[in-house]
């Protein structure tokens, strides 16, 4: 079994392994991909988001959610709904991924529910 290093990002990342080598190759297409990613998100960032069309600017709501320690706690909330949402191909009763990445939240439609069902297990 093959070990690859993480990506260094702000947040841990769980390093891959994999057991078939024909995995090896996708996975450097992958994490190339993603350092192209990184460089183009870092360009917008100091360029402006508000550039990019149909981009929107939401407020991160407080949730209260009480734990043992701290029955007073609260949890940072991001509520989507919305027409535009539907326009932009993300249908009711559809799944998606959310990837954290670098002070960014990533949001794709997930149409593999058989890989997401594993994961859920």
């Amino acid at each position: 079994m093959k070990e690859l290093k993480p990506l260094s990002t702000t947040a841990p990342v769980a390093s891959i392994t994999t057991d078939a080598p024909d995995d090896i190759p996708r996975l450097k297409t992958i994490l190339t991909r993603i350092n192209r990613l990184r460089h183009i998100l870092r360009e917008l960032k100091q360029q402006g988001f508000h550039l990019l069309p149909n981009s929107r600017r939401l407020k991160i709501q407080p949730v209260y959610r009480p734990t043992l320690g701290d029955p007073y706690g609260t949890v940072p909330s991001i509520t989507l709904s919305g027409v535009w949402l539907e326009k932009n191909g993300f249908n009711s009763s559809g799944h998606i991924r959310i990837i954290p990445f670098n002070g960014l939240i990533i949001i794709c439609k997930d149409d593999n529910q058989q890989q997401t069902q594993q994961q859920a297990d």
